[in-house]
């Protein structure tokens, strides 16, 4: 015996019913799980109950590639001394014996804020044992974030590094740019493509603007853990080995995947997703994707055809060149582009809490070709 229409319809309306409660809780739980999973476990030492401090012994290799989780523990690490146990901390360098520029920028903007706002007296550190570790603490500006003085003042480099020391700022700074390029290149400046010089200097103005325009909205600025208003820090050096130019920049606030939709109309947000998610069969778009995204939407939230294209500049450089390599890291997604157009994306469960971003490109794609006859002036 078949049971009525309107019988039959609540019973498909409870079902439904339970299967979206279920869903629902499906979902919760995936997301605590994920919330959970992005909280890098924090370093623990041993507490010398007559300094009053804890020392943090730091990993032997840090890095935001293969080791992001230990880079990301020594971090949370002095967030959470400093601002939430309000424990004096000394970071034990002791036998750490690698440390990429990546993470040296992202610690030294670390340290700095803890310092900044929770006392200079809540965290310091150590020095390593590896000479050549110590020297790029020394020239990269690692060691007067921590206000420690280098014990190989005056020696010679032993690495073929040569940095600039961290800068930090609040605001774009027009002059800090062209000086950051001198301070890089040198002697070479001279030598540079104009072209390479105008995109240069304008990227690195538009980054600085838009960390102080868009990474740190009103909301950011009353959390738990503290942050400098607009801040930005940046480092630079060449590889002489490899000659390669590196610039790096980061910034603590609220990420470009939170930022974006923020920053331009969600419809057009989707307009450049929709292709690229319609053909993977996702629905939400990861923080890789949101990065990719914010790539190519072509103008911001202030309708100013000027603004939001500072990152296009480095690809537009990198394609100019025919070399190179733009890296973006930015709360849990990483967006990779290098020369001939090639993209990659990644979803991380850990997250930077802010916005990471790193171009590279070969000394040689950036200076003119003098046999060829071009004029370095144009």
């Amino acid at each position: 015996m078949r049971r009525p229409q309107a019988a039959r319809q609540k019973i498909v309306q409870r079902i439904g019913a339970r299967r979206t409660a279920d869903e629902r809780a499906r979902r919760l739980s995936y997301l605590g799980e994920k919330r959970a999973a992005s909280r890098a476990p924090s370093l623990r030492g041993a507490f010398d109950p007559k300094q009053q401090r804890e020392i943090v012994p730091v990993p032997a290799t840090l890095d935001l590639g293969q080791n992001r989780e230990a880079t990301l523990a020594v971090a949370r690490t002095c967030r959470e001394n400093c601002f939430k146990r309000r424990r004096s901390t000394v970071l034990d360098f002791t036998h750490t014996k690698k440390i990429s520029s990546g993470a040296v920028l992202l610690l030294v903007a670390e340290i700095d804020r803890c310092r900044r706002l929770a006392g200079p007296k809540m965290l310091t550190g150590t020095y390593p044992k590896d000479k050549k570790l110590h020297g790029q603490m020394r020239d990269s500006g690692f060691f007067e974030a921590l206000h420690v003085n280098s014990r190989l003042d005056g020696e010679e480099r032993t690495y073929p590094m040569e940095y600039i020391k961290v800068v930090s700022g609040s605001e774009a700074d027009g002059h800090l740019a062209r000086e950051l390029r001198l301070k890089l290149l040198g002697p070479l400046d001279v030598q540079v493509a104009q072209e390479a010089k105008t995109s240069f200097f304008r990227s690195l103005s538009e980054a600085m603007t838009n960390v102080s325009q868009h990474a740190y909205p009103d909301e950011s600025l009353r959390g738990k853990i503290h942050v400098i208003p607009k801040g930005w820090w940046m480092l630079g050096h060449i590889n002489k080995l490899r000659s390669e130019l590196k610039v790096m920049i980061v910034d603590q606030g609220i990420g470009i995947p939170r930022s974006l939709p923020k920053k331009h109309p969600m419809e057009l947000i989707n307009e450049v997703l929709s292709k690229s998610l319609s053909l993977l069969g996702i629905v939400k778009p990861t923080d890789g994707q949101m990065i990719k995204a914010a790539m190519e939407v072509g103008r911001s939230r202030m309708g100013q055809d000027n603004r939001g294209k500072g990152l296009n500049d480095l690809k537009k450089l990198i394609q100019a060149c025919g070399s190179g390599r733009l890296r973006i890291l930015s709360n849990h997604g990483e967006y990779t582009y290098t020369e001939g157009g090639s993209e990659r994306l990644h979803a991380y469960d850990d997250s930077i809490n802010g916005t990471f971003i790193e171009w590279t490109v070969p000394l040689k794609a950036i200076l003119p070709f003098l046999e060829e006859g071009r004029d370095e002036k144009h």
